[in-house]
């Protein structure tokens, strides 16, 4: 599997990653108070001190290379004792220490980097206490936990696409100092969060009872304490999506069997109907029993950390998403750049992480099902359940194609249902040629593609005979270069947000520009341009 992640990605020489390093040093950095320390399954730390170069967090090679990672803060403080203290310096620094521990970073031109400039330290003592290095947003581990989220989350819009709906925060850092849109006051909004049956005594009596202490815990006297998160289910069954560290095999093992103990939550709901929740816990893991599972340093039961918590009033870490926040989605604004004058096949990736963007489409779709410009529906989940290494190029399966739109919204169900993707690489090739050889009437295709995954099967891509359009969802660096190939051979075009790229219309030497990347014409392909 971690040969195919980012097998994909070329591979940049060491002048090349230097010249990246003073890029985006000099970019453009965005001003924030403090930068709060969030748990959650989608962000891994990279700490470094404060005022020195020197990175902390060295034990992470293994995880990070694994992970599908589309943005990086690096966090600083804007502190500083003498005035002619070289900020960039230390920055430079810090980078390079950053590539020589995690250099595969620095490797994919589909993450995006931003710099955060703290500015609300004032006493240098009291620098510590801010984080100073490097925040990595990336995708979910793939669990079966995480993938019966993502359905039930989809499957709740499909049955009632024009009500508010929580979608799955994809950064957590961004909303803390982007706002998302007010929801109008006039509308009622009742939430109420997970809850564990007889409130935070009872659960904290539960932990006390069912966390039991592996013998090294006894044994070496230790006492720490373990962060983590645990996904509440519309139906209030508690599952671990995330450990914020490593904290042994031993010790996982006892917190995963606390929590499969668990009695059912009553689940969280918004306007009376179940939705998802995350919860957030601290517990103590300690050789004392009095002391073992206290999720509070004081002992006592505390308010508990709700990652998609506060609606009515909490404009920034709102996860109501109403009617008018999806009219902004860049995907839901793409579809609608469609010109309804074309017959096309719609063929969509419902591998993992694409639940934001499936819902998104989906709502387009309902809103305009009197103009679709689509002949026909596919969804497609690159083989059901088939291991990666039974998988055959051309004949993966799990495409579920109709060519109506009313029977769409089962085909999704079904993809997801019956497959995850396994690994990164999907097989869109197969998917567009079952649509276009099913399809009569098409006369071209959307392709609506997770941008952080690669194609596996592009050496297909000569049997194809329709012009394909792509949008990338998820776009963050860059657009992936196979889908830009895909575009640029068959004669199609990119949609993403409100712009309209015709390929084929461009060039030798011309160039556009799709949020912070610029694109180039090379003369043999549409590449990002140095």
């Amino acid at each position: 599997m971690l040969k195919l992640i980012f097998s994909f990605l070329l591979l940049l020489s060491f002048s090349c990653v230097a010249q990246n390093i003073e890029k985006i040093i000099n970019q453009e950095r965005q001003q924030i108070d403090r930068v709060d320390i969030r748990l959650s399954d989608r962000i891994t730390y990279i700490s470094s001190n404060f005022a020195k170069p020197q990175i902390t967090t060295t034990n992470l090679r293994d995880k990070v290379r694994v992970l599908a990672i589309t943005k990086v803060y690096y966090v600083y403080t804007a502190y500083r004792r003498s005035s002619d203290f070289d900020q960039k310096a230390l920055d430079r620094k810090r980078f390079e220490q950053l590539k020589e521990l995690y250099p595969i970073l620095f490797e994919s031109p589909l993450i995006e980097w931003e710099i955060l400039e703290q500015t609300g330290l004032e006493v240098y003592t009291e620098g510590e206490g801010y984080f100073h290095g490097f925040i990595l947003v990336h995708r979910p581990l793939p669990t079966d936990a995480g993938r019966e989220k993502e359905f039930d989350l989809v499957s709740q819009f499909l049955n009632n696409p024009t009500e508010g709906l929580p979608l799955i925060e994809e950064d957590p850092i961004a909303n803390l100092f982007t706002p998302t849109a007010i929801i109008d006051k006039k509308e009622s909004i009742d939430v109420m969060d997970a809850e564990f049956d007889g409130g935070d005594q009872a659960l904290l009596e539960h932990i006390q009872n069912n966390l039991d202490m592996p013998n090294e815990v006894w044994k070496d006297r230790k006492d720490f304490w373990a962060s983590f998160s645990v996904v509440v289910n519309q139906s209030g069954k508690a599952e671990i999506i995330d450990f914020a560290a490593e904290y042994g095999k031993p010790v996982e093992k006892a917190i995963r069997d606390a929590i499969n103990a668990m009695p059912l939550w009553t689940p969280k709901s918004i306007n009376g109907q179940p939705v998802i929740d995350t919860v957030n816990f601290e517990w103590r893991i300690s050789y004392s029993p009095q002391l073992k599972g206290m999720y509070l340093k004081n002992g006592k039961p505390p308010i508990l950390g709700h990652t998609i918590e506060e609606i009515a009033n909490d404009p920034i870490h709102s996860s109501l998403v109403k009617t008018e926040d999806i009219l902004m989605n860049p995907v839901y604004v793409a579809f609608s750049k469609v010109p309804t004058s074309q017959q096309l096949a719609i063929v969509m990736d419902v591998t993992g992480s694409m639940a934001n963007h499936i819902i998104s489409a989906s709502f387009w779709l309902t809103e305009h099902m009197d103009s679709l410009p689509f002949t026909s529906f596919a969804a497609f989940n690159d083989g059901d359940d088939t291991k990666d290494d039974e998988k055959i190029i051309g004949s993966t399966g799990g495409i579920y194609y109709t060519a109506f739109m009313s029977e769409f919204s089962n085909s999704i169900r079904t993809a997801m249902q019956k497959g995850n993707g396994g690994d990164y690489p999907e097989n869109d090739i197969e998917a567009i040629l079952y649509a276009s050889r099913n399809d009569k009437q098409a006369t071209g295709v959307l392709l609506v593609a997770d941008n952080m995954s690669a194609v596996k099967d592009f050496d297909l891509l000569y049997k194809v005979e329709l012009p394909v359009s792509v949008l990338p969802c998820g776009l963050t660096g860059s657009i992936n270069q196979n889908y830009l190939d895909i575009v640029f051979k068959t004669g199609g075009s990119i949609y993403y947000n409100d712009q309209v790229i015709n390929l084929q219309k461009l060039s030798k030497g011309e160039t556009f520009k799709i949020r912070r990347t610029t694109y180039v014409h090379s003369g043999r392909r549409i590449e990002v341009a140095n």
